[in-house]
């Protein structure tokens, strides 16, 4: 790789001759030194560089061709929540700004541009509009059709902090006492409460629920299968849950177990009730005996839960942002004010990392830390 060096009127410029490519002379040119020897010194760091790791940007890629590849990519190894919100969020934010844009022509003050449009969406929002930008960028890099990402040069969107709201056990009482068990709606809201509160699911996972995977001898329930809204339509998952650990085995109360099999018991009721107006529900190709469903047989909607624990939290008087998730942190958090330690509860909630568990009840912790000096300073006075 050959370089030289000239001067424009006051300051010198050099050239590096890259080659042909594509059929077309291509050249890598850079002015503005005071100095020859400044201009030559920086020619030769230049070629060092582009021999070491020489990537010719394409000039052709527009910023929706490296999304678009990102997309595909997403898709195969991402889940299905995932890279469905990636797609939505490039479709309803993105594009319409970038899309015909070529990619090496982006500058950083064009993506402060596009942030600062969009400042009235949620700092969560923001911060996966600049992972799909962002990882786009990288992966065009890792494939050598790009040299540089501009999401280097510009801040990171930053996210609100906010505080998680949980039930007090009295809180989770009246919530299950105020329920009606003669209203249908109500019983079987009854019984996601029972079960999340008792197991600490995620919304998908009591969805997914079916009859095979409670074991009555052992006692305990069996955690595999998802069940999840996507783009309009609902999907059983069986390779979807949200972590390796995800998929776990919980023992359950003689409680939860004698509800459960009163609930069948109406099931099977309400399948001769509705006879040929049964509904079965067919999910990849197969017949899914889901424990979650209406009278009628049609399993649960995911959203269901979501949007009836905000009538539910209204109704009784709850002045808490309660959300069905915060069942799951409402578990947790009542578990670890009982003294069960985190190595526990990890397992439980199905946390394949450790930290993950402690970054989030790290509130509750900290109550802990208090009750534990407490205790060794009664021991230590006593010992006096």
């Amino acid at each position: 790789m050959k370089g030289s060096v000239r001067k424009k009127g006051d300051t010198w410029y050099y050239r590096i001759e890259l080659g042909v490519i594509d059929g077309k002379r291509k050249q890598k040119e850079k002015g503005g030194f005071r100095l020859k020897k400044d201009c030559e010194a920086a020619m030769n760091k230049a070629i060092h560089d582009l021999e070491n790791n020489f990537v010719l940007p394409d000039e052709r890629l527009t910023f929706d061709n490296i999304v678009q590849n990102f997309l595909t990519h997403t898709k195969a190894t991402k889940k299905l929540n995932t890279s469905d919100r990636y797609e939505s969020l490039y479709n309803n934010h993105i594009k319409k700004e970038l899309a015909d844009l070529k990619a090496m022509k982006v500058s950083p003050e064009r993506l402060e541009a596009l942030f600062a449009d969009k400042k009235d969406l949620s700092g969560s929002t923001l911060q996966l509009i600049y992972t799909v930008i962002n990882s786009s960028y990288e992966r065009a890099i890792k494939q050598k059709k790009l040299n540089d990402n501009p999401c280097k040069y510009i801040d990171r969107p930053t996210r609100e902090k906010t505080e998680t709201e949980v039930l007090t056990i009295d809180e989770a009482l009246k919530v299950l006492d105020n329920l009606n068990l003669n209203k249908y709606n109500d019983y079987i809201m009854h019984l996601a409460l029972n079960v999340c509160l008792e197991l600490g699911l995620r919304r998908g996972e009591l969805a997914g629920l079916q009859w095979k995977h409670i074991d009555n001898n052992k006692k305990t329930i069996t955690i595999e299968d998802n069940l999840i809204y996507v783009n309009g339509h609902t999907y059983l998952n069986y390779e979807d849950l949200k972590t390796q650990a995800s998929s776990r085995v919980l023992p359950v109360s003689d409680n939860l177990l004698k509800i459960l099999e009163q609930h069948r018991k109406r099931q099977m009721e309400n399948k001769l009730k509705y006879g040929s107006h049964h509904i079965d529900n067919i999910y990849n190709n197969e017949q899914q005996h889901f424990i979650m469903t209406w009278q009628n047989g049609k399993v649960l909607h995911p959203n269901y839960y979501t949007t009836r624990i905000k009538k539910i939290m209204k109704k009784i008087g709850i002045q808490k942002n309660i959300r069905f998730h915060d069942l799951r942190h409402t578990n947790a958090t009542l578990l670890v004010q009982q003294k069960v330690d985190f190595k526990t509860l990890q397992k439980r909630l199905g946390h394949s990392d450790f930290n993950t568990t402690m970054n989030i009840y790290a509130h509750v912790a900290d109550d802990l830390q208090r009750d534990a000096t407490d205790k060794i300073t009664s021991l230590l006075h006593k010992a006096k």
